[in-house]
């Protein structure tokens, strides 16, 4: 049995060698586990109106790409009839005028509709970023949670374990507050989802 309390206080020693100091209480835990999971819910919603967002407008820009490119050739169709030999009727320079005014309008409309998709891949992209740290978060704290019941087991089978104050130099609350500005960046994102209907 001393040999047993013996390895038990050597392993304590060993998880407070490793991390140091206690983990903030369980209820910022459960607090910040509600709002990492709305932050999730926030971000994952605005991805899907984003997913479509984009299809949408890579149709847009698929479209106005098509038409810009069938301007392009009857404008050069016309051009060539009025460079030739003969002299180019006004009839025949004023629909070169128009093909011209047609392809810019249609190119323009090409830029534009390819520089809104760009714009919402973007987003999608810091939706996405932002998914992927809030997991971060989410595994963040359920180590901590899983640190803090361990230490506890520990305690109650070897005898009372030395405990940090918490301060800046608490590698746990670090973790916890990188989750919590997580979160608040999805409320963020999300209160901008009308924005990008």
């Amino acid at each position: 049995m001393a040999r047993l309390l013996h390895d038990l206080r050597r392993l304590r020693m060993s998880v407070d060698g490793r991390f140091r100091t206690l983990p903030p209480p369980r209820g910022n835990h459960e607090e910040i586990h509600a709002r990492l999971n709305t932050a999730m819910g926030s971000a994952k919603a605005a991805g899907r109106t984003l997913e479509e967002q984009e299809r949408v407008a890579a149709e847009a820009a698929a479209h106005y790409a098509s038409v810009a490119e069938a301007y392009r050739l009857r404008r050069e169709a016309v051009e060539s009839v009025i460079a030739g030999p003969s002299n180019a009727s006004q009839s025949a320079l004023s629909l070169a005028g128009t093909a011209r005014r047609m392809h810019t309008l249609a190119a323009d409309r090409e830029t534009t509709a390819t520089a809104h998709l760009a714009e919402i891949r973007t987003q999608r992209e810091r939706v996405q970023q932002l998914i992927s740290d809030l997991l971060k978060a989410q595994a963040q704290l359920r180590l901590a949670v899983t640190v803090e019941q361990s230490r506890a087991r520990l305690d109650g089978l070897g005898g009372p374990s030395p405990t940090a104050a918490p301060g800046p130099g608490n590698s746990f609350d670090e973790e916890l507050r990188e989750a919590t500005r997580l979160a608040r960046e999805a409320e963020a994102l999300a209160e901008l989802k009308g924005g990008w209907a």
